[in-house]
């Protein structure tokens, strides 16, 4: 319900003893779903099918292996195994963690294959797991695939599969029949299926958990929340109106009409309904002891604003609270810079231990999407190519770029301000670059080359001048800029770093420039 937002309306509870059925009613309609606040906490997960680094091997020969690119690069739907992960495994392993990966064996284009279907826990009538793993599986199946084998509807018909059959059963009664018209032999010699979550319970064995799981009581309380903050909202709208009333046009303030009850005012002797605007003529003041009424003949009385703001606040600390305890950070952290209550700012130490608990968690989240990457690669290789395949090696990477660009520069100035190792500069540099131009494959293959090209990288050229280099580096880093600009992207992009190494050398060289000759110390 959380991610989805269906069932909202069922999930707002009426608060006994203070809330009058119409206005439950009205908070009910205009509730919004926590749908965009599990996109939000979702999104990090991005990060694991976008991190830097990682490989694949399929372990086999080069033959063999260009075979296996084949079939990774379209397992299903024109689909790679890597982005089926992400469109099919990803949003399943949060909604629907006792769901699986089902690898099924059909035709694709006249040739039998591997692939792999989204099984939901709802069309499982049995199981038994080991682990994420699965001993046996019982199917429900569909009303659809009933009637497409001649039978009824109202059959009990479920699928079984085990390590050694996958076929069909039907129950009548307590008496279970095997179809064998729809019994084949397992071909995996397993059951080719693996949960969608690694996340197991502790209580409930067997039971997998969602990303989620820990935060569905918060989620709870966002919504209620948020229901009777709209409410408010919607009642602050609409301030009452209030004005002094004039007499009654018809009785004139008399509250009778020909002998009864003036009905226009209802014997009240004042108009009853007013327009905000009617003109209302005032009378001169008699003279200056008179009082001065304008500009208070009318006005509006506002609903007081303090609920409103608190609950806007409350829910902002609401999602706090369910992003650090699903990534161990806040949803909204200022980490650069002078915060609002002037905390000072943070060290690139600092910053780093801040974003290790959501990097942690990603590891976890990376590991699981690795394991069932192999999953159907594995599979699908050994039904096409090697049925005593031994498996592949598959590394996700683990350079997730969690922060934007700014945040990342100013770590690195702040690491080279603190003298840190070039190893680290090197690897906060390169982050910086694979953020920055995460949109421009063109541009980061350009500056991750020119990052290993410039000599010195991490200083200016006052800055190695007291380093006491060699001349040929020093007047490298010179010319450095000069000589870059005199390449075009397309050099660039093509040549290797080597060459663009030698191409900065020979510019330097066309130069002549000569080596000074050491002034000798005085005597």
């Amino acid at each position: 319900m959380h991610i989805y937002g269906e069932g909202l309306k069922e999930e707002i509870s009426t608060i006994d003893g203070h809330e009058k059925p119409e206005l439950y009613e009205i908070r009910k309609k205009y509730a919004k779903s926590n749908r965009d606040l599990f996109a939000r906490e979702s999104r990090p997960i991005d990060k694991i099918f976008s991190a830097r680094g990682g490989s694949v091997y399929y372990n086999m020969s080069d033959s063999l292996n260009k075979k296996a690119a084949v079939i990774a690069n379209n397992i299903k739907d024109g689909l790679s195994v890597r982005k089926w992960n992400e469109n099919k495994w990803k949003p399943h392993f949060l909604d629907d963690p006792n769901g699986m990966i089902y690898m099924e064996i059909g035709n694709s284009n006249g040739t039998m294959v591997a692939y792999p279907t989204y099984k939901s826990i709802s069309v499982v009538y049995d199981y038994l797991p080991v682990g994420v793993n699965l001993e046996y599986i019982v199917f429900h199946v569909s009303a659809a695939e009933k009637e497409k084998a001649g039978f009824k509807k109202e059959d009990k018909i479920y699928r079984v599969v085990d390590d050694a059959f996958d076929y069909w059963v039907k129950a009548i009664d307590n008496e279970i029949s095997i179809l064998e018209q729809h019994t084949f032999p397992n071909y995996f010699g397993h059951v080719p299926a693996i949960l969608n979550s690694d996340f197991l319970s502790p209580e409930y064995p067997g039971l997998a958990l969602s990303l989620f799981n820990d935060v569905i009581e918060l989620a709870d309380d966002f919504i209620q929340t948020g229901s009777i903050r709209n409410l408010a909202k919607l009642r602050m709208a609409y301030p009452k109106y209030w004005e002094y009333a004039d007499d009654c046009p018809v009785c004139k303030g008399e509250k009778v009409s020909n002998g009864a009850k003036c009905e226009p005012c209802k014997g009240t002797g004042k108009k009853l309904m007013l327009n905000p605007g009617d003109a209302k003529l005032l009378l001169y003041p008699d003279g200056k002891d008179t009082p001065i009424v304008t500009p208070n003949v009318a006005g509006f009385v506002p609903f007081p604003k303090d609920y409103f703001d608190h609950a806007t606040a409350d829910l902002s600390d609401l999602e706090n609270i369910i992003s650090v305890t699903i990534w161990g950070v806040e949803s909204r952290k200022n980490t650069t810079g002078l915060s609002a209550d002037g905390e000072k700012t943070k060290t690139a130490t600092e910053v780093i231990d801040d974003m290790q608990p959501k990097a942690d968690r990603l590891y976890a989240i990376s590991d699981m999407a690795e394991k069932r990457h192999k999953f159907i690669i594995d599979h699908a290789i050994q039904f096409s190519i090697n049925n005593a395949y031994s498996g592949s090696s598959i590394n996700y990477g683990r350079r997730y770029l969690i922060e934007g660009p700014d945040t990342i520069w100013n770590r690195y100035s702040q690491a080279r301000k603190e003298g840190a190792s070039i190893s680290i500069l090197d690897d906060l540099l390169m982050d910086y670059i694979e953020t920055k131009y995460s949109g421009d494959p063109i541009s980061m293959n350009i500056q991750l080359k020119l990052l290993t090209v410039e000599p010195f990288v991490h200083s200016t050229v006052a800055e190695i001048k007291s380093l006491n280099p060699s001349f040929q580096e020093y007047i490298k880093k010179l010319y450095f800029s000069e000589w870059l600009a005199t390449v075009n992207d397309g050099a660039l992009l093509t040549q290797s770093v080597d060459e663009l190494k030698a191409a900065l050398q020979k510019y330097v060289d066309d130069k002549k420039i000569i080596e000074p000759k050491p002034v000798p110390a005085a005597a």
